[in-house]
């Protein structure tokens, strides 16, 4: 009996901070086929220039889609998604779902209409950004707090995380076999106790927020680029508990949620696009350039601690490296 298609779906990232999207989907989309792409060549995109990023992430999910026909791509990432977004629903026929900051939702929830936005210097500094501001926002004060450094802490925090669990569960993780379980469903990602040079660095990322008066302080903290869900616990931890941290993830997840049924109630059948998996549950991880056998290593370590089978490089020919 031939197994029917699975919905396919790509993430695509510069990093791997698009994992605190990936989970909140995998939560709702059970019977999909998970994909994730991140551009470890270029990371981070911060930093990048918009000329760039059009072209690399256009290359990029063209390329990866002529492999894996996905029916739904999720650029999870605040950057590139304030950026590219137009260019790349005029290239796929596919929905193409980004991942913006959390302006609207903190904009509501804000009781002393002072917001903070947590986000990456490019996406802090963006049109549409300024844009989701003056339309959801425009009864609000608004902190603007660009952080480079922030990506890369949670993006190394992550590796050794999963480096170290990888060595705590392992017998676990070899009878899952990878397959349809996220080993970090019941976990969190932290920086650990002892790590005083890591704490020091959180600490100084949030000082335009710790320096003001405890009564002109925000009450809502947009967590404005996909890696920072990651670090939520330490974050919440240094900034107190009146203020509270919102992100788009479970928005993002319901969206996928709705566009998959939306397919296939239109095809009949699960996935339109020729070929794709016929397993659901997190597949294959790829990311692009050079890396070490450490990196290597790491990489396996993190993504099979999220559910995914396999990690490999993917190569991209004539994308540009260099912003």
């Amino acid at each position: 009996m031939t197994q029917k298609r699975k919905p396919t779906v790509l993430f695509f990232d510069s990093g791997m901070g698009g994992l605190s999207v990936f989970t909140e989907a995998w939560k709702l989309n059970r019977d999909a086929a998970f994909y994730y792409l991140f551009d470890h060549e270029c990371f981070p995109y911060g930093n990048k220039s918009e000329v760039f990023l059009r072209r690399r992430v256009s290359a990029l999910l063209k390329a990866v889609s002529d492999e894996l026909h996905p029916d739904l791509i999720v650029i999870a990432c605040n950057t590139a998604s304030t950026t590219v977004m137009p260019v790349i629903r005029d290239i796929f026929s596919i929905p193409v779902v980004g991942v913006v900051p959390a302006i609207k939702p903190a904009a509501a929830i804000s009781r002393n209409k002072h917001i903070a936005l947590l986000a990456t210097p490019g996406t802090v500094h963006r049109a549409y950004t300024d844009f989701l501001i003056n339309e959801f926002a425009y009864d609000c004060r608004v902190m603007r707090i660009g952080s480079e450094d922030l990506v890369r802490l949670a993006e190394a925090e992550l590796l050794k995380f999963g480096r170290r669990f990888c060595a705590e569960h392992l017998a676990d993780l070899e009878n899952a076999q990878g397959r349809h379980s996220c080993m970090l469903e019941n976990e969190h990602l932290h920086i650990a106790d002892d790590d005083s040079t890591n704490h020091q660095r959180l600490e100084k990322i949030l000082e335009p927020v710790l320096s003001l008066p405890q009564g002109d302080r925000p009450d809502t903290l947009i967590l404005g680029c996909t890696h920072f869900p990651l670090l939520r616990d330490d974050i919440a931890q240094v900034l107190g508990p009146d203020i509270t941290l919102v992100d788009s993830g479970e928005a993002v997840a319901r969206r996928i949620n709705s566009l998959l049924a939306g397919q296939q109630e239109s095809s009949g059948a699960a996935g339109a696009a020729a070929g794709g998996a016929v397993e659901s549950g997190p597949q294959v991880a790829m990311y692009t350039g050079n890396a070490t056998d450490q990196e290597k290593d790491m990489f396996e370590c993190t993504f099979r601690c999220f559910g995914f089978v396999e990690v490999r490089n993917f190569i991209l020919k004539d994308a540009g490296t260099v912003a």
